[in-house]
Parts: structure tokens; sequence; C-alpha cells
């Protein structure tokens, strides 16, 4: 599972070096040797977006390039062309690419050698993510959940889920029908709960945790239990963007990246 590409993957930690894409200046990505005072560098002039990492290749959209789809090897810095139109949530799983096309708005996925695309979901989707071995997708009559390639649909609930998220065995996600309310469901579509006072402007998870900038206190930054429901505020700084890597939190505060440890702490800015 790759949260952080409900909210742009712009952060993509491989071993110690962390790629990071310049919210604020717009001058390129760049890579930060962790644990290390070595300046960051300029990886790409690119503007990355939703990157995954496979091996030593990374696949993203650039955002210089109308979204078109590129992969990078690292090694060499050698690009290839995946997809040339524009595309956005992009999410590795085994031999496959998936992504929407932003035209259309569909689900597609396509193998890596850049061949062979399909229409996995033949309709608009606001956003997906893989649960229990099975697709969910969010629609605007509906969450769905499917196989990976399509073959059967099935409508579990009629909330029209933004940002969706899942974690703690439940599904998370943004309910556009509530004002986008953190909602918390069970991957049957049957148990919900909205949390009162929580309205997601961004949201991810480390697998256990939620974590999201309630636009109702200033976009600060909760930490939510799946489970229980309960919450605690971790950060006073109006954020967004927010990415996980490793024990660490990444969000833009004042189009500016900061960090800060999951486990709480102070957080520092990240210079590029």
């Amino acid at each position: 599972m790759n949260a952080n590409i409900q909210n742009g993957g712009l952060v993509l930690q491989i071993d110690d070096r962390l790629l990071l894409t310049d919210r604020k200046g717009g001058s390129g990505t760049y890579m930060l040797q962790l644990h290390s005072d070595e300046p960051a560098r300029v990886l790409s002039a690119g503007l990355l977006w939703d990157m995954n990492v496979d091996g030593e290749a990374v696949y993203y959209s650039d955002q210089r390039r109308r979204h078109a789809v590129y992969r990078l090897e690292l090694g060499t810095l050698r690009e290839e062309p995946l997809v040339n139109k524009p595309c956005c949530q992009l999410q590795l799983r085994g031999d496959w690419l998936y992504y929407i096309e932003e035209s259309s708005q569909r689900l597609y996925r396509r193998r890596l050698d850049g061949r062979e695309e399909q229409a996995v979901a033949e309709e608009k989707v606001w956003g997906y993510v893989w649960a229990e071995g099975r697709l969910y997708y969010s629609t605007p009559r509906g969450i769905k959940r499917s196989d990976s390639d399509g073959s059967y649909h099935e409508l579990i609930t009629d909330a029209a889920g933004l940002q969706l998220l899942y974690a703690g065995g439940r599904l998370v996600f943004s309910d556009h029908k509530r004002q986008g309310a953190l909602t918390l469901m069970d991957t049957d579509g049957g148990h919900s709960v909205a949390l009162d006072g929580i309205q997601t402007a961004s949201l991810n998870t480390d697998g256990e945790y939620v974590y999201c900038a309630n636009a109702l206190n200033n976009r600060s930054i909760y930490r939510v239990d799946p489970a229980s429901g309960r919450s605690i505020r971790i950060s006073g700084d109006s954020a967004d963007f927010l990415h996980i890597a490793g024990d660490t939190l990444y969000y833009c505060h004042d189009r500016e990246w900061y960090r800060l440890p999951l486990a709480g702490g102070e957080a520092t800015r990240i210079v590029l």
C-alpha cells in the first residue's frame, strides 16, 4: 500500500535516500541523504508526483509534462516514457501500474513494460486502495469492491468517499456527502462512523493509525486510532500534503516541507 499517493506522492523513501518534490519554488525534485548533514541535491528538473519505487526504478507523473507517466532509473538517471497522457494516483501492484486517467477519470492499469493497457473501472473514480486482497474504489455514486482486473464490481455503500485509505482493518475516507467528515467503515460496507470535529483536508496512514490535517482546526494534525475512533492533536502547524516515510511524517506548511516524528516531538523544516 502506498498511502502517500492520495496526497500527491511527492515524498518517497528508498533505503537511506529521500526524494522530495519542491512545492514552494517548483525548482524540481530533490534527493536527500537521511541521517546526514549533506545538502539536498537536484535529482530531476521535473516535478515528480505520484512517486512509486520498484528496485532502483521510480515511476511517476511529471507535472512539467502534463502529468505523463515516466520511469526513472536512479543509477543512470535514464528516463523512459510509459503513458503519454495525463494520469494521477499511480500505484504499483505486482507487474502492473494502476492509475487514474485524468481526462476520463477512469481507472486503468498497464504492464510495467508499457504495454497492454486495461480499463479496470468504466466510470469516474476519485480514489482506490487494496484491502484484504481486494480492490476498493470510490465513485460519486458510492464505494465499490472489485478484483484486480475489474472483472466484477460490487457496490458496498452509497457513501461518496474521498482520499480512500485502509488502516486498522477498516476503510477510512473523507465523506463528500458529510462536508468531508473523517469516516471509518468496515470493509463489507457495514458498520461506519463519522468522527465529530474532524473534517479532512489531507489524510494518510502508517497502516495502524490515521493522520489527518483537520480543516475544522486550522488544518492542525491529528492522529486517529481507527479501532476506537479516538484522536489526539500532535501538531498545531497548519498542514497539507501529509506524507509518511518510515517513522516520519512529512507535510507542507506555507508550501515548505517539514518533518515530524510519528512518535511526537518537534517539527523541523527541510531546506532544499
